[in-house]
């Protein structure tokens, strides 16, 4: 371990710090640091190594004076408080060395933790700085926004903090209550009263869940030390170090909080149970989420725990009572004395967690419907959150893996009714559980569909290049143009002889479609578009309507191959085609979204995918009225194989084709249409149609309805 004389600022290597009286700086890195080899540098020109001793120099320049000011006033600090040797993470790691450098990264938090003394210094605070003050420069301190120096803040016994011009302006142990409200830390950890063991993962990784690093992989290796654990460093793999960092957290702690994160996205029981799957689908359903960074175990950033700090761990015991008190809860009833006492008493049931090629197999408590084939199931954790609820982790079931019980984590309700414009969609990774008393009594369906307990083994998928992920696998996607998924941003091209042959049964566009050929019309997640093509002489028309789903979409890589933070602005495109509508102004952007009513039928990744071996790749619909049939597909022109993270027009550009078939073209000539009437049509006069043609059917009469019931409004 390298260290530096206060004296003369000169390197010198000790076998190991015990022994070693040394004061520690901890720092926000400038953009311009002395090095290891500046410092050799230093004392190669300005001092010279005796060689009879080499922890002393022969007389010369002192190199101190040439170091730069940080190091130089650093080592004249602790100099003048009595300190002969201090250590600096810019200089006192040889970083060629990457042998060396992965030591010094594993052992970071013991050389805090063994430093005599440790100071912050605060570049950007002045020394007549009250930090006691609400708008103090000590509170919107970069040092505390900083990855690095969490660990830098837990671990010294005391951290002094020095100003702008290296004044003292207070301390970890004389103001701790102030240094907890600036970094949400406890004050029993900042006075070392209780072992960090003690405090829940969740609230340790809320700590950091607003703080930065230079390098993605140090959001995992800066909180080594705060958990006590070891993996490689391997700089380049991006954000796979965070989610090793959760393994081996894993491996060495029984811990549920550490799959508690994104707590936002909970649902209680009264939400569950309402949009459970035997309810009056599809007015209110839950499906599968379907954004890969939500739907595995680990989290791939600490920003994800942002809003964890309340979520506390509980004991084996505990767990077994949770259990029974939430099954008790999905069932409306109280938990049963006999199942309690059961649980109380040993041996206790003790969950399990190991990393596999399937996934991380995990032995817990599942909750699940009675008599019921449905593949959501309830996963207890032995942790509770806000307002003392049990905290279950929400899983459903991978389809087509020959047998193997691998969930995804994570699901999405959709809530619509007739007379609301759009459909409410929500997210939820947990149901929050609450036992309350119930005053009246389940009903008779309630009773029926009650649920069951039991200790289970399940795989639950714990990355996104997991096995079986399907295409959440995003890495490989860029070779696969037929699974990419169609989002918006993008731009709509119509092709020229796709509208000449529409003119030459008679329809053309409102709107100069030529115009926009070159660059396509954009599709942008807030916006809505709408085109109507209308029959020169009898007037009548369709129109082909495209917008976002409210519901945000999956990430998309980066050239890095990582998945794009969360909040990009992609979204699932929806699209559908509306008959014998009279020509009218356009809707509102509100309106548009409110037509997307079942996101598993109008979606365009929902959509029959073309066989790529008969020469056309693509999405494909039927929208059956009586009369015609309107065939819609769109292809993407230019696969790009990276995502966009802006909101200017741009993205893929997807060529839609529109085809009528034989029967419409007899509006061509006259004919009058009878879609107006499909309800009165007889069943016999209605050929047999495809699953897309049926569902086609069946939504445009329920659009009709809808469009009825919201005209009387």
């Amino acid at each position: 371990m390298w260290f530096l004389r206060t004296d003369r600022a000169e390197l010198v290597y000790h076998n190991s710090s015990e022994g070693i009286v040394y004061a520690i700086l901890s720092h926000v890195w400038g953009p311009f640091e002395q090095s290891f080899q500046d410092i050799q540098e230093l004392h190669r020109r300005h001092g010279r190594f005796s060689s009879s001793n080499p922890t002393t120099t022969v007389p010369g320049d002192n190199p101190r004076s040439h170091a730069e000011a940080k190091i130089r006033n650093f080592c004249v600090y602790a100099e003048a408080a009595g300190y002969e040797w201090v250590w600096i993470d810019t200089c006192c790691i040889d970083k060629s060395s990457s042998a060396e450098l992965s030591e010094a990264i594993n052992s970071m938090y013991a050389y805090y933790a063994n430093a005599d003394a440790c100071y912050a210094y605060l570049e950007d605070v002045p020394d007549d700085d009250d930090p006691e003050h609400p708008g103090s420069a000590f509170r919107q301190s970069r040092w505390f926004t900083r990855g690095w120096t969490l660990q830098e803040l837990i671990a010294p016994l005391d951290v002094v903090f020095l100003s702008q011009n290296w004044m003292p302006l207070c301390s970890k142990c004389a103001a701790p209550g102030l240094v907890r409200e600036v970094t949400g830390v406890d004050i029993d950890v900042l006075l070392s009263a209780v072992p960090l063991s003690s405090i829940s993962a969740a609230k340790r990784l809320s700590w950091a869940s607003q703080r930065e690093t230079r390098r993605i992989e140090d959001e995992a290796y800066s909180l080594m030390g705060i958990f006590g654990v070891n993996i490689p460093v391997m700089y380049g793999e991006g954000r796979r170090a965070f989610r090793r960092l959760q393994e081996e957290i894993m491996k060495q702690s029984p811990d549920h909080t550490l799959f508690v994160w994104r707590l936002g996205h909970s649902v209680s029981v009264v939400d569950l149970r309402a949009h459970a799957p035997w309810t009056n689908y599809p007015r209110k359903a839950i499906h599968a989420e379907t954004d890969p960074t939500s739907q595995v175990l680990f989290a791939d950033s600490p920003q994800a725990f942002h809003g964890s700090g309340e979520v506390q761990s509980m004991s084996i015991r505990q767990l077994g009572v949770a259990a029974e008190v939430s099954l008790a809860a999905l069932n409306l009833t109280q938990p049963k004395p006999s199942a309690l006492e059961s649980v109380l008493s040993p041996p206790h049931e003790v969950p399990e967690f190991t990393v596999t090629s399937y996934g991380v197999r995990a032995r817990l408590p599942i909750i699940r419907i009675a008599d019921d084939d449905t593949s959501i199931a309830v996963a207890v954790l032995a942790c509770q959150g806000p307002e003392a609820s049990v905290i279950g982790l929400l899983l459903h079931e991978q389809e087509n893996m020959g047998g193997i019980p691998l969930y995804r984590v994570g699901v999405h309700t959709v809530h619509h009714d007739i007379g609301r414009p759009y459909p409410l969609y929500r997210s939820a990774r947990y149901v929050r559980i609450h036992l309350v008393a119930h005053d009246e009594q389940p009903t008779h369906e309630e009773q029926a569909r009650h649920f069951v307990l039991n200790w289970e083994v399940v795989y639950i998928v714990y990355h996104a290049q997991s096995f079986g992920f399907g295409l959440g696998d995003f890495h490989g996607m860029s070779t696969s143009v037929t699974a990419r998924p169609l989002l918006a941003p993008c731009r709509l091209f119509f092709p020229p002889y796709m509208l000449a042959r529409l003119a030459r049964l008679g329809f053309t566009p409102d709107q100069l479609l030529s115009e926009s050929q070159k660059s396509g019309l954009p599709v942008l997640p807030h916006e809505a578009l709408e085109v109507m093509f209308t029959h020169e002489r009898t007037k009548e028309a369709f129109s082909l309507r495209v917008a976002c789903c409210l519901r945000p979409a999956m990430s998309l890589p980066n050239a890095s191959g990582d998945l794009s933070s969360p909040g990009l602005p992609f979204r699932h495109i929806w699209a559908t085609v509306d008959a014998s509508w009279a020509k009218r102004g356009p809707l509102n952007p509100v309106d548009l979204r409110g037509h997307c009513y079942w996101c598993r039928e109008v979606h365009l990744d929902q959509w029959a995918a073309l066989d790529p071996q008969r020469g056309r790749t693509g999405r494909q619909m039927m929208f059956s009225f009586v009369g015609k049939t309107i065939t819609l597909t769109f292809s993407q022109w230019d696969v790009r194989s990276l995502a966009t993270s802006s909101e200017a027009p741009g993205g893929g550009l997807c060529a839609v084709d529109i085809e009528v078939d034989s029967e419409e073209r007899s509006i061509a000539h006259g004919a009058p249409d009878n879609a107006e009437h499909a309800s009165t049509s007889p069943k016999g006069d209605v050929p047999q149609a495809s699953a897309p043609q049926r569902s086609s059917l069946v939504r445009s009469m329920l659009a009709a309805v809808h469009q009825q019931v919201r005209g009387k409004r």
